[in-house]
């Protein structure tokens, strides 16, 4: 059986080469004009989104399937085993799979993909994950497959830990009777029946628009759809009119499983084909104390709010999984309702310290939570926990291994010996991390939430989150929030800057490391960057200028006499900035490093201007994307811009193409201009010349001495910065070894190239008194190298002189 999942997962993997494939065998149905989907042999479904029933059809895909691309008017959506796992959690049936897509498909669906499609949700949906008294169980109303998984080694191992550690001897598969209301059993079959046939159509024959309504076919169709929904519209009336809910005693069985285990259970479980699902009766828990917390009355949901918590409570129950929704669609405050809905002891884990201060304030503007009952949990914030509260922490604090200080220790203890209701994973993709996953060791939660805006890593641990956190229970349109005005209507922009002669030609004698930093700082792009920044100061808009490089990041902030905001930047001095750029009525410009790219929250930010960024990285690209998309009151077709720039004949315009594939799959359109001029919104503003000041790198001694100091930078200088959580401990212990105290008591903060300056203490006088170590021949012939470089920049600054 693991083969066969491995197999299935390396088909999952593999891109569908369509220019390969024939599908023109597909039979069509009569009169397929009115139905809006196509489904193909190989599980890919395309939605035509010009179709009457687009949106009935979205929400019905969005549960069963993965969305590959969703640009303006065809979609594409792919059947996995993991989404037909996300269906199965919501109380989808094989029987409503196939009804639903046999109404809706043009061509009858080809019987190999049926069985598949009834050989995914058979298997699956069987087995679950439950927290009971401080013990989790694997729970199954089959008894012999749980006979079955205990053969496997990792749950075998889990199995014996658990009963040796409660002082048990072999174990035993127990008994549990399980109360399920028959209410449930109707819920789910009924609203997929009335939603599909209540949207099929049902106009007169006689109106032009739809000359094929009246195909007997169709309205056969439709008919026994209707009687379906009727019948059981009938027993859900009688269960009512009792004035009593019928309650149904189910036999299951479970087996005890340790802690530590959890993730490795869940994993070996997918592996075997039977993936365990986590729920949390959290109505019935009276084991937990209940927290005080409701939603405020002024607190208002929209519509993909609604559907994304409907999907995580159906059926009464809390359903562990995933919940994708972009930047500036509110997250956040679907996590704070899920939190005001289970009632119970919270975890909210974040990504940085700014974050945390972000979701408590968050927490007191939408909900009723008292002050007292939101606890952060940080490096510079520590207090002991209440009975039941909401513990707003980071990853890092959580899953740090080294020895804590005894204030850390005992809240660390203090979370660990009790259960808790919910725990809300903010930026959900980062959870993958080897360290970060640990967190699932730390806590005992009866329900996981993962929120993110980007379900995509470029090292592929992205699908680790279905045993570690559940599957993905909902994915929102970015074009339909658009269009609702949900979110900013973005003009994307890739604008190529040539690379300048002498630039290019030092670049090619360069390390590849080095020659980013040419790139970065390509004159012709710093002229580019320049002239986009002085035309959106003039239209008073709010500008944002992301740069990775911490060296180019100062040099460009430099020409803008700017502090820019980097891992360095003091967290005062940060905030400061950040509270400035907010408050600005007029035109304000922030220089950000990657650590932008997350947890500020910028909601006045209208124009992004990226000089370089993490290589192809998908997730930074749509993460900064975000950056802008909080909707705005100025009208127009586009009130947001995002430019990207790029040095023609480099390895950025590689990087740039992997980039922008994940913001192109959710519809957004990319304009590749070849200088700022042609930029459509540049080009339509008259008298374009006036927004074109005297600016920089125009001179040629400028540019000599920027070339200068590019040769002169070393290869550390061209890395990117590294970005840690800055709520860690070990960012509290780097920031104090950042300062030195002198003999007066003055502390002052340094950093690396004056610390050895200062002779780096013992070891930098230990250093400088070793004898000097000879080289082999390659290195010496790369030192000498290097003497002429040296007496190549003497003369440069000779002939600058």
């Amino acid at each position: 059986m693991r083969r066969r999942k491995q197999k299935e997962d390396s088909e999952d993997d593999e891109e569908d080469e369509y220019e390969s494939q024939d599908f023109q065998h597909l039979e069509m149905k009569e009169h397929n004009l009115s139905r809006p989907l196509w489904v193909l042999p190989n599980g890919h479904i395309f939605l035509e989104a010009t179709s009457q029933f687009y949106r009935e059809t979205t929400d019905f895909l969005i549960a069963i399937a993965e969305p590959v691309s969703r640009p303006r008017y065809i979609h594409e959506y792919k059947l996995t085993s993991q989404s037909m796992l996300s269906a199965v959690s919501i109380g989808r049936t094989f029987n409503d799979i196939m009804s639903a897509l046999n109404l809706l498909s043009k061509n009858k669906i080809d019987e190999g993909l049926v069985r598949k499609i009834e050989e995914w949700t058979t298997r699956q949906g069987r087995l679950k994950l439950v927290l009971r008294e401080n013990q989790y169980y694997l729970e199954s109303p089959d008894q012999y497959l749980l006979h079955t998984l205990q053969q496997n080694p990792t749950i075998k191992e889990a199995v014996d830990r658990a009963n040796l550690s409660l002082g048990e001897g072999e174990n035993a598969i127990e008994t549990v009777q399980v109360t399920t209301k028959a209410e449930s059993l109707f819920q789910t079959l009924r609203s997929t029946i009335q939603q599909l046939s209540e949207s099929f159509p049902n106009v007169p024959t006689t109106d032009p628009l739809h000359p094929y309504t009246d195909d007997v076919e169709i309205q056969r169709e439709k008919a026994e759809y209707d009687a379906q929904a009727s019948l059981i519209q009938q027993e859900q009336a009688q269960i009512d009119d009792d004035e009593f809910i019928i309650d149904e005693q189910i036999i299951t069985f479970s087996v005890r499983i340790h802690q530590e285990y959890v993730d490795k259970v869940r994993q070996a479980c997918e592996t075997e084909n039977h993936p365990a699902l986590q729920e949390y009766d959290f109505i019935k828990d009276y084991t937990l104390p209940n927290l005080g917390i409701e939603l405020r009355a002024t607190s208002t949901l929209r519509e993909h709010q609604e559907k994304a918590l409907g999907k995580m409570f159906g059926g009464g129950r809390a359903h562990s999984g995933l919940i994708v929704l972009p930047c500036g669609a509110g997250k956040t405050l679907v996590g704070i309702t899920a939190a005001s809905t289970v009632k119970k002891g919270c975890i909210v884990v974040c990504n940085s310290n700014t974050s945390v201060e972000q979701w408590r304030h968050e927490f007191k503007v939408w909900s009723t939570i008292e002050d007292d009952r939101i606890i952060s949990f940080t490096s510079k914030s520590k207090s002991n926990l209440p009975d039941s509260c909401v513990l707003i922490t980071t990853y890092s604090i959580l899953t740090f291994s080294q020895k804590r200080a005894q204030d850390s220790q005992l809240v660390i203890d203090q979370i660990k010996s009790r259960d808790w209701g919910l725990i809300v994973f903010d930026e959900v993709h980062a959870l993958p991390a080897n360290n970060f996953r640990r967190v699932n060791e730390v806590i005992r939660a009866n329900c996981k939430l993962g929120l993110t805006a980007t379900l995509v890593r470029e090292d592929k641990l992205i699908k680790d989150l279905t045993f570690l956190i559940g599957p993905k229970l909902y994915e929102a349109n970015w074009q339909d929030l658009q269009d609702k005005n949900f979110l900013a209507r973005v003009q994307c922009v890739e604008l190529l800057c040539p690379m300048s002669g002498e630039f290019y030609a030092k670049s090619l004698m360069e390390r590849k490391r080095k020659q980013l930093l040419y790139s970065v700082l390509n004159p012709n792009k710093i002229q580019a960057c320049e002239y986009l920044i002085r035309f959106h100061q003039a239209r008073h808009d709010h500008i944002l200028v992301f740069c990775d490089n911490i060296f180019s990041l100062k040099y460009y902030a430099g020409l803008f006499n700017t502090v820019p905001i980097y891992g360095g930047t003091p967290y005062n001095d940060r905030m400061a900035a950040i509270n400035a750029f907010n408050q600005a009525e007029g035109t304000s410009t922030l220089f950000l490093s990657q650590i932008g790219d997350t947890s500020f929250d910028l909601p006045d930010a209208n124009v992004l201007i990226q000089v370089s960024s993490h290589f192809g990285s998908r997730r930074q690209e749509a993460q900064r994307l975000g950056r802008i998309l909080r909707p705005k009151q100025t009208g127009g077709e586009f009130n947001a811009f995002f430019y990207t720039l790029v040095s023609r004949d480099t390895s950025e315009m590689a990087f740039s193409a992997k980039r922008r594939s994940f913001l192109i799959n959710q519809g957004y359109s990319y304009y590749s201009v070849d200088t700022f001029y042609n930029i459509p919104l540049i080009r339509s503003t008259p008298d374009i010349q006036s927004f074109a000041p005297q600016m920089h790198m125009q001179d040629p001694a400028e540019r000599r001495k920027l070339l200068v100091m590019v040769i002169s930078a070393n290869e550390e200088e061209a890395l990117e910065e590294k970005v840690g959580d800055e709520g860690s401990m070990q960012a509290e212990r780097a920031e104090r070894k950042t300062y030195i105290t002198h003999g007066d008591g003055r502390r002052e903060q340094i950093v690396p190239s004056s610390f050895q300056a200062l002779g780096g203490g013992l070891m930098g006088r230990a250093k400088a008194a070793a004898p000097k170590r000879t080289h082999a021949p390659l290195f010496e012939q790369r030192n000498r190298q290097l003497k002429k470089e040296r007496l190549l920049q003497a003369d440069l600054r000779r002939q600058n002189k």
